[in-house]
C-alpha cells in the first residue's frame, strides 16, 4: 500500500521535498541577513493585507481608513519616535551605569 502511494506520487513533490530539506539545512548555519532581506517579508505581508482588504471590500474608503488607523500604531512603533531604545552595552567585566544595575 505504501509503495503504491510512493509510486503514484508526482515527481514535483519529491523535488519540493528536497528543496525544503535544503532550505532547512541552511538554517543550521548562522548567518547575518541584510536589511533588505529582513524588510522584504513585512512589506510583502502588508501588501497582501491591503490586497485582501480591497478584494473583499472593494475600494471602500471606510475599510481602507480602518486598516490605516489599525496599522498606524504599529508603523509608529516600528519606525517612529516611539521605537524602544537599545540597551547600552558595556565591555565584559566593566561596571554598568544603568539604574537597574545599581539596585541592591
Amino acid at each position: 500500500m505504501l509503495l503504491q502511494i510512493v509510486l503514484h506520487t508526482p515527481r514535483w513533490v519529491f523535488a519540493l521535498f528536497l528543496l525544503l530539506l535544503w532550505l532547512g539545512a541552511r538554517q543550521l548555519v548562522a548567518h547575518d541577513p541584510g536589511l533588505g532581506r529582513v524588510t522584504l517579508m513585512p512589506l510583502a505581508m502588508g501588501a497582501l493585507s491591503v490586497l485582501g482588504l480591497v478584494s473583499v471590500f472593494g475600494d471602500s474608503p471606510v475599510a481602507l481608513a480602518g486598516w490605516a488607523v489599525a496599522a498606524r500604531p504599529l508603523w509608529r512603533w516600528c519606525c517612529g519616535a516611539r521605537c524602544p531604545s537599545r540597551p547600552a552595552t558595556t565591555p565584559r567585566g566593566a561596571a554598568s551605569t544603568s539604574p537597574a544595575a545599581r539596585r541592591p
